[in-house]
């Protein structure tokens, strides 16, 4: 996963799917797509494509109500509504299948490794599991990352507990251009927040907003001297 700015913020999901039951009902969205693409056809730029899967969605799940009619539209909730399997890796930008994604389609997921078999995961649980902690995050170069679902474990195993909110900024403010040495600090300096000695608003602003800061002033002074100024890069 490759963010289009380093002040990106990182997200798994999709506005678009926003569900209670959301493995299962990825397993449907999956299964549904994988019956358009099996002819092989090109999904991009094709909006016939796009519009007729999300159609297939409404009329075959209780997912969503229609509430599109054109099919730029339809098109268009098509493409979002798919978003998010490709950053799991269930498919690829095409949204062609990938290996992983037949395999949880068809049961045929491979063996379960020692640490698998302790957790005793369900089908669906595991594949996300796999999923996640394969997923890098690079900062907008391309050419430095980071695997976000590993720090979050190597954070959880340092403190008996952190509080939800702090936690899902704590992972969300991480920039993509810090080292592993960088990131452990993070990590250990977390310890005056549990230990009361600093709140979790001061950690962030002390150690994570300043980041990059640099780069953001750069910005908006170029964005401001600017004689037409981009509205959505205002925004």
């Amino acid at each position: 996963m490759k963010l289009k700015e380093d002040t990106s913020v990182l997200n798994y999901g999709d506005t678009s799917f926003r569900r209670k039951k959301y493995l299962s009902e990825y397993r449907i969205l999956l299964k549904l797509l994988s019956q358009h693409m099996e002819n092989k056809q090109t999904w991009v730029k094709n909006s016939r494509l796009q519009s007729d899967y999300y159609t297939s969605v409404i009329d075959n799940t209780d997912l969503f109500n229609r509430n599109e009619t054109t099919q730029d539209k339809m098109a268009k909730r098509g493409r979002t509504l798919t978003n998010s399997l490709v950053k799991t890796g269930l498919i690829n930008e095409q949204r062609e299948i990938s290996p992983v994604g037949k395999a949880w389609l068809s049961m045929k997921l491979k063996p379960r490794d020692p640490l698998e078999k302790i957790l005793n995961l369900s089908e669906d649980n595991l594949v996300f599991l796999r999923q996640w902690s394969k997923v890098r995050l690079y900062n907008k170069e391309g050419d430095h990352y980071f695997i976000p679902f590993m720090f979050m474990l190597n954070l959880l195993s340092h403190y008996r507990r952190i509080p939800k909110k702090d936690f899902l900024v704590f992972i969300h403010s991480i920039p993509p251009t810090l080292n592993d040495q960088q990131l452990n600090d993070l990590i250990q300096k977390y310890s005056d927040v549990a230990n009361g000695k600093m709140n979790f608003n001061e950690f962030i602003d002390r150690y994570l907003d300043n980041q990059n800061l640099a780069n953001v002033v750069d910005d908006v002074q170029k964005l401001l001297s600017s004689d037409n100024i981009d509205q959505d890069e205002f925004t």
